[in-house]
Order: C-alpha cells, then structure tokens, then sequence
C-alpha cells in the first residue's frame, strides 16, 4: 500500500517543495495574525476592512473582537484548512501512483490558490502591498515549484504505467 522505495526524484522534489509551501502558508498567517494584533496594539480604529472579521457598527475593524471573541465555526474551518498542508507532501512521501499526484496537485493547488488569493484581498482592503508581496513570497513561489514537481511525478507516473503495459 504504501512506497517505501525511493524512485523517483520527481516525487521527492514535490514533497520537500510542498512542505515549503506549508511554511509559507503558516508564515503568511502569522504575518496576518501580528498585524491584527498591531492593529489592537495601536488601537487602530481608522483601519477599514471590507472582508469578514469582525467589525464595529461604522464598518471599522475590532481587532480586540476578533482576537478574543473568534467564530467557533471560522476557528475550526482555518484549523482544517492548516492541516490539509500536510496532505501534499505525504501523498508525495507515501505514494508513487498517479491517482495520488492528481489528489496532491488539486489539493495543493487549492492551498496556494486561495493564499495568495488571501494576500491579494488583504493588500487591496488595506491599501498596502505587503500582504500580496508575502503571500507571493512565501506561497505562490514555492508553490509554483510545488505544482511544477508534481505534475512532473504525474508524469513519470503516467510513463511507469505506459511502459508496464507496452511490456
């Protein structure tokens, strides 16, 4: 069931790229998590977000809110989100069939789709390039090897296949 040989480079290469693009993830949330904080350290009430967190009733943000009132429902949909990072890199590690690099490339695209999505929402809502420059510093590069390794280990799934049914 699970492939414990090492064969291809193409797998191992998007493993390791996928557990960069995780780091980059959780970088980019802590970097969202300290300037909410800076926010409620600075008692920036002039700050305007126009995406769902929690807001006082001009529309401004209340980080205090929002730091110490969380949603439950939101709460638990980011920790799941955090935690299908790990999903691409042990497909790679544990699977060498083209069925798991599809799961992996889907799974892993979604992840570095919507993060750097994220920074772009955040750089426009706070008039700042920041978010955008860290999400595609710390996702969407490594990201981008990580799906250009993965579909190089589709295809040499996709060759393996070939060749064991021409032999």
């Amino acid at each position: 069931m699970f492939d414990t040989s090492v064969t291809s480079n193409a797998r191992h290469n998007a493993a390791f790229a996928w557990v960069l693009t995780a780091l980059g993830i959780f970088a980019f949330a802590v970097v969202h998590l300290f300037s909410a904080v800076g926010e409620l350290a600075a008692g920036d009430s002039d700050h305007h977000h126009t995406h769902d967190h929690a807001h006082t009733d001009d529309g401004h943000l209340d980080a205090y809110s929002v730091l110490t009132n969380p949603n439950s429902a939101m709460a638990w949909f980011i920790a799941f989100v955090y935690t299908l990072t790990i999903v691409p890199p042990l497909l790679a590690l544990l699977f060498r069939s083209r069925a798991a690099g599809i799961v992996a490339l889907i799974a892993g695209g979604f992840l570095v789709l919507g993060n750097v999505a994220d920074g772009f929402t955040h750089a426009i809502d706070d008039k700042a390039a920041a978010p955008l420059l860290v999400a595609l510093i710390a996702v969407g590069l490594p990201g981008f090897v990580a799906l250009r390794e993965t579909v190089r280990w589709i295809k040499e799934a996709t060759t393996a296949v070939d060749s064991l049914d021409a032999g």
